[in-house]
């Protein structure tokens, strides 16, 4: 990935500088009585020992999938594989960095070289290959891991460096610099895919085509296509598209104080908010009119996790926008540090690799702190409180 952007820096720091007070909220930690029943699922956690677990969502039921963090092993963001049966997670070791690629159930342990350790993975759709990305000689290093051969290629390199997935698991595209923009696959061979800016972090490719930033508007557009305008922006824009690709998340910040709708006549709203596209019609909606520092889509696409800073600067408040209108706040929160610099930054990409979310949309979970007590959080659509799980600082929902 690369550099933070100016505003997300300038709002990290802020939050940063406040993660050690407690926060002011009525939330308090209660024991597990009910949690998603119909699609659970289950996470892996980065546990405060540095070991990676798989649970249940009520912290039973736990798969200890190593023993030696902390001893000279470092492990970092475990994230589960498409189908859910498979976790990788980057390692460094006495012997070198790679990353680690293990059953859900504690079998099949394959180590997998590489030459830096990586900070980030993504699984293909098909759960055949990983990309992941690590520190190179030259700027960024790009490796395709064949899971079948256990192997690993840099394939591409540049800084910054943003990729995502065909839906077919074919070949990824990359956002690289400023405005190289190409189409690569897993031998490395690339292909110029059109224009793009410099003013977004991720592209990202749904079943429509590729979300991309090019002439100064956020456009959707398919291999071989003209890019289709969904709305004129301002200048830098973070973005998420929901998984069916028919409505995308959206904050522009620039200059001009505007964002002008490209799909409709005369149309503007403020700039430095949080809104969400209709990808066809252009309809806009007003999720918060104060610009969040993350956002992250649920399974259905149907609701929206946002994070967003106090007033008074003491956290995180956590805030669910639905289609249909409703923005439910779900209190004060203070991310682990893993979290607030290795993920929060670089959201766009993170969005599409991982999910806070339960596969049935019903929860999701946070690693951080709430009044003082820290650990891995899970918050119930349901109005309920959230439940102190585990002990940790990372996770991640299988899909």
């Amino acid at each position: 990935m690369g550099k933070r952007a100016g505003l997300i820096l300038a709002l990290i720091l802020v939050v940063a500088a406040c993660t050690d007070s407690q926060t002011g909220t009525d939330t308090t930690p209660v024991s597990v009585t009910e949690l998603v029943e119909s699609d659970g699922g289950r996470l892996v956690v980065l546990d405060d020992t540095g070991n990676v677990v798989v649970m249940a969502p009520d912290g039973s039921e736990r798969i200890a999938l190593t023993d030696d963090g902390g001893d000279g092993v470092a492990y970092s963001q475990p994230i589960w594989s498409p189908a859910g049966d498979q976790i990788v997670f980057g390692e460094a070791t006495p012997e070198g960095f790679g990353v680690q690629i293990q059953g859900a159930d504690g079998s099949g342990a394959v180590d997998v070289p590489m030459s830096g350790l990586p900070f980030y993975t993504f699984w293909s759709p098909t759960g055949e290959t990983i990309g992941a990305l690590h520190n190179g000689s030259d700027g960024l290093d790009f490796e395709m891991i064949d899971v079948a051969s256990e192997t690993a290629t840099v394939v591409a390199t540049g800084s910054p460096f943003y990729f995502s997935w065909d839906p077919a698991g074919a070949t990824v595209i990359t956002h690289v610099g400023e405005n190289r923009f190409e189409t690569l696959d897993p031998v490395g061979a690339k292909a110029k895919f059109g224009e793009t800016d410099a003013g977004y972090l991720a592209p990202q490719w749904t079943p429509g085509g590729v979300v991309h930033v090019t002439g100064g508007d956020l456009v959707i557009q398919g291999v071989g296509d003209e890019p289709a305008a969904i709305v004129e922006v301002a200048g830098f824009t973070p973005f998420v598209v929901n998984p069916q690709g028919t409505r995308v998340a959206l904050q522009t910040f620039g200059d001009d104080g505007a964002l002008s709708v490209a799909l409709k006549e005369v149309v503007s709203v403020s700039s430095d908010r949080l809104l969400v596209v209709d990808v066809e019609t252009g309809d806009v909606e007003v999720v918060d009119p104060r610009p969040a520092i993350s956002f992250f889509w649920s399974p259905n696409g149907e609701s929206l996790l946002f994070l967003t800073p106090t007033e008074a600067l003491d956290g995180l408040e956590v805030g669910v926008w639905s289609t249909a209108g409703a923005v439910e706040s779900h209190g004060i929160f203070n991310p682990s540090p893993a979290v607030l610099t290795g993920l929060i930054p670089f959201f766009p990409q993170y969005a599409q690799s991982m999910s806070f979310w339960a596969p049935d949309s019903s929860a999701f979970a946070l690693p951080g702190d709430i009044e003082g007590e820290e650990g891995i959080w899970v918050f119930g659509l349901d109005g309920g409180e959230p439940r102190l799980v585990a002990e940790g600082s990372w996770v991640s929902w299988s899909r």
